[in-house]
């Protein structure tokens, strides 16, 4: 079993569809994390951004399950595509404050043929932060705080406090 490894940090990335059902047996065979993909809580824009055909709710019902088998804190992974899901910034952020999990707002990228990216798609980290910062919190900035592990690449801030 992998995570008999000494060391071995095992995670797995998920859109979620069947996390809620799988969720203890993972933790069970040794999972330690994981990252959901999560987009929007709008059903609409969520189907949208990743062409599936189940509701937010099955994901969301994932994220509990992972909380629950000890899986976290779950990493949410939100995709931000201008015109599509920039108004899905402060609804995310208020929706998982105070849950532990940790919202992660991620540049869409192009990924080869498959997505139709063009450069003007692009919600640039600056853009994002401007829209949600001013309306979360006081005229006081969001604090950068450290990584919780050698394996996380993005830069963290503090908890997000709504208005």
């Amino acid at each position: 079993m992998l995570a008999a490894i000494d060391g071995l940090d095992l995670a797995l990335t998920t859109n979620a569809s069947m996390l809620a059902t799988r969720a203890r047996a993972l933790g069970e065979a040794g999972l330690r994390r994981v990252t959901v993909s999560l987009d929007s809580l709008d059903d609409d824009v969520f189907k949208a951004m990743n062409d599936v055909d189940f509701p937010v709710e099955r994901v969301l019902g994932g994220i509990k399950a992972a909380a629950v088998a000890g899986l976290g804190p779950v990493n949410i992974n939100i995709v931000l595509k201008r015109g599509t899901n920039e108004k899905s910034i402060l609804p995310m952020a208020r929706y998982f404050h105070g849950t532990g999990h940790i919202v992660r707002f991620i540049e869409y990228m192009d990924v080869g043929s498959t997505n139709g990216w063009r450069l003007d798609d692009i919600v640039p980290p600056e853009r994002s932060s401007r829209q949600s910062t001013p309306r979360c919190r006081s005229s006081r900035s969001i604090p950068t705080i450290g990584a919780r592990s050698p394996t996380v690449t993005g830069t963290r801030t503090a908890g997000v406090r709504s208005a």
